[in-house]
């Protein structure tokens, strides 16, 4: 089915399913509180009167997937579907946009995703081109086990290390749009750095591909995007997965470090000019979930640019450096091991500033680096 097809489809079922005196799909739309079903193998006796099934993101970010109910005993199949649609709105709490639910796990489309900037992205049926212009949607897609659809990649890509052997479509903060439609790619992962709103628009008017935005600020949005990812390509309970054993590990690193003091954190993002993370990114977040308190939180900014007078001033106690730093060590550390004895630690870039499957092992790393007495058993430094 194509995507004008699918379309047409989708607008005909959400009619069908306007049934009078219950609950239509405009309705379902408005509960904020609603959870996600799926009209997969699970489903009551009652739809088994459905032909097919209709999947849509309400608001709220809830999944919905319903029957399209026709023939015989339809109309005995629509009441008894408004009943099974109230009693799960009354009796399950709020889903997040970002989780994944069952619903899409069975491949039912067309379905509508939200992405991180807020726009509803209609995937008409399952993607069997998928393209990645951010290595942290990439490492999703490898661990949703979308890999054998992937079509594209940057050349930032670099984990799994099966990942040089797929094509290149593009750097990662220059997207070459052209290769996109070239190859032919049908949902296409992009980075807010990466591309505008008015970007994401133009690749989609170029040909057939859906793009979808992604943005994490927080440790808990980057592990929700995994979510978005698997729900986009049709992996959902993959991804749900491997989100509750995230969110198991993170609630284990936060447990480990609640009851310790907070010592203050200078994080390296760039040498020169010396730049550093506050508010608003992902890395800020994942140092106060590690226990410590960011010296730059005053900031307002995620990225800001930042002194040496400043470090000084604040004096920190461990000062956080990627790995790959060329310099044998990241400049300002001299004064800074003198006046305020921090202590200097490399970290991996790639787990820390990279908001994908592998963000918890980046929490914990800056864990084990500033809190070395609680991981000491457990192979920290």
């Amino acid at each position: 089915m194509n995507s004008a097809a699918a379309m047409v489809y989708w607008i005909w079922a959400r009619r069908r399913a306007d049934f009078r005196g219950g609950v239509g799909v405009s309705d379902v739309e408005r509960m904020p509180e609603t959870p996600k079903y799926s009209c997969g193998a699970d489903e009551p006796p009652a739809t088994h009167f459905a032909e097919r099934c209709v999947s849509f993101e309400g608001r709220g970010g809830s999944v919905w997937s319903f029957p399209a109910v026709s023939g015989a005993g339809g109309r005995a199949g629509r009441l008894v579907l408004a009943f099974v649609v109230l009693l799960l709105a009354a009796g399950c709490g709020e889903t997040s946009a970002g989780e994944a639910g069952a619903s899409d796990s069975s491949g039912n489309y067309p379905i509508v995703v939200e992405d991180d900037l807020g726009r509803e992205v209609e995937v008409p049926v399952r993607p069997e081109a998928i393209g990645s212009m951010a290595p942290s949607a990439t490492e999703a897609i490898f661990a949703v086990g979308a890999e054998g659809r992937l079509a594209g990649v940057t050349t930032a890509d670099d984990y799994p290390r099966e990942v040089e052997d797929y094509t290149i479509i593009g750097g990662y903060r220059e997207p070459n749009f052209e290769r996109v439609v070239e190859e032919e790619i049908d949902l296409l992962f992009v980075s807010s750095e990466a591309a505008t709103e008015d970007q994401a628009e133009e690749i989609e008017h170029l040909g057939q591909t859906r793009v979808v935005v992604i943005n994490p600020e927080t440790v808990d949005e980057a592990i929700s995007s995994i979510g978005l990812v698997g729900r986009s390509v049709g992996e959902a309970e993959n991804a749900r997965r491997l989100q509750n054993d995230l969110r198991a590990e993170l609630d284990e690193i936060e447990d480990a470090v609640a009851d310790e003091s907070r010592p203050a954190v200078f994080y390296e993002v760039w040498p020169d000019p010396l730049r550093t993370v506050g508010p608003g990114s992902f890395i800020h977040d994942a140092i106060r979930l590690a226990g410590g308190e960011n010296i730059a939180a005053d900031t307002g900014e995620a990225y800001p640019s930042y002194s040496e007078e400043a470090i000084i001033e604040n004096a920190p106690d461990f000062y956080l450096a990627g790995d790959d730093t060329t310099d044998d060590q990241p400049r300002a550390y001299d004064r800074l091991a003198t006046v305020a004895e921090a202590r200097l630690v490399r970290i991996d870039e790639d787990l820390a500033n990279r908001p994908g499957p592998r963000v918890v092992e980046g929490v914990r790393e800056i864990a084990e680096a500033i809190h070395p007495e609680v991981f000491a058993g457990e192979g920290g430094p």
